[in-house]
């Protein structure tokens, strides 16, 4: 029996449970349950609700479910735990199990990242780029970068449903409902997707993690494309034949491609030229001759970095020193992005 207190907020859960029609209908009803814990928080049924209610939350098909099948599985252990003879055990440990398998699963769509150890490189106009180098890519100039992790891939298509729950038709349609699909498909680099999206991108993933991804400054994209440590101080990403390790005008038969299927750079990261040109953090704007460590760029802005060139761009736009600006709320048939963590 609950006092009153906890009885109170007990018929508020299951009054709210009635007219759910969303996941957010069945959270409002686990914080009803939560207060009535405060009250009771001897009573293990309220556990078991807790947790069946966590579960029916996570069932959208969207990464924040990661947390969703966790926070159902530590409410059901623990009505397990108070109530070990009770009549439904088997039955909770199957959902128990349930949870786990899904959880795996939607962890399987976090994406893959490389370490990139810190080091000093020159950014710009170097050599190897011989002519083709264009007035902003000057001067070239000393970068001291620190380590980080950089996605081994582009975000993929599967991954931008996972969490944001738009296909890549649905993006496009925010843009221009006439315009092109090139490319869909899980495995698909995500594109039509602004800066301030991609944002919202990360700031979702890491609420279902608890990590701190974001997007990679313009220096740290940059390193990393040329290899970092490893480089071979190539023209492109991993190769001065542009077709062993980017999808291009030349050869992508006017379509983006699955990530991840040329040759990876120096690193083992693909893409990073050709397929889709990838969101950097920074505000577009001139370089500096100095030395500089750790540059996050110009403090204010009209433009954001892209960077890498995409499966429409000739070979001069998928060098690892090109670089363009476009304003943040754009959105484009041939740009996405990847993330990074800090150490």
């Amino acid at each position: 029996n609950l006092n009153e207190d906890a009885q109170r907020y007990w018929v508020r859960a299951q009054a709210a449970i009635k007219e759910a029609k969303n996941d957010a209908d069945y959270l409002n009803a686990v914080e009803e349950l939560k207060k009535a814990l405060q009250y009771a928080p001897d009573c293990p049924d309220i556990y078991f609700n807790i947790g069946m209610l966590y579960d029916k939350s996570a069932s959208s098909g969207l990464l924040k479910d990661i947390s969703g099948c966790t926070q159902a599985m530590t409410y059901l252990k623990k009505y397990l735990e108070m109530k070990p003879d009770a009549k439904n055990k088997q039955e909770v440990q199957n959902k128990i199990y349930e949870l786990e398998y899904k959880r795996d699963k939607l962890n399987e769509q976090i994406p893959e990242m490389v370490l990139v150890q810190g080091g000093t490189f020159r950014m710009g106009c170097t050599k190897e780029q011989g002519g083709d180098c264009e007035k902003d890519e000057k001067p070239d100039h000393l970068v001291a970068v620190s380590s980080f992790y950089i996605g081994k891939y582009e975000i993929t298509q599967k991954q931008w449903q996972l969490i944001m729950g738009t296909t890549v038709s649905q993006q496009r349609d925010k843009a221009d409902k006439n315009w092109s699909i090139k490319g869909e498909g899980d495995n698909y680099p995500m594109y039509y997707v602004s800066w301030d999206e991609a944002q919202e991108f990360i700031n979702r993933l890491n609420a279902a993690t608890g990590k701190q991804y974001r997007l990679p400054t313009e220096a740290e994209w940059e390193y990393a494309s040329r290899g970092g440590l490893q480089s071979a101080h190539f023209k492109y990403s991993g190769s001065n034949n542009l077709n062993e390790v980017a999808w291009y005008a030349d050869n992508s038969a006017g379509s983006a491609h699955p990530v991840g299927t040329k040759q990876p750079n120096e690193l083992g990261i693909y893409d990073m030229s050709g397929n889709v040109y990838e969101w950097c953090q920074d505000w577009y704007g001139q370089y500096s001759p100095s030395q500089q460590s750790d540059p996050v760029g110009p403090s204010m802005g009209s433009n954001r970095v892209l960077r890498g060139g995409s499966w429409d761009s000739f070979a001069v736009y998928c060098r690892v020193s090109y670089r363009r600006g476009i304003p943040p709320g754009d959105r484009s048939i041939n740009l996405g992005f990847r993330v990074v963590l800090s150490l």
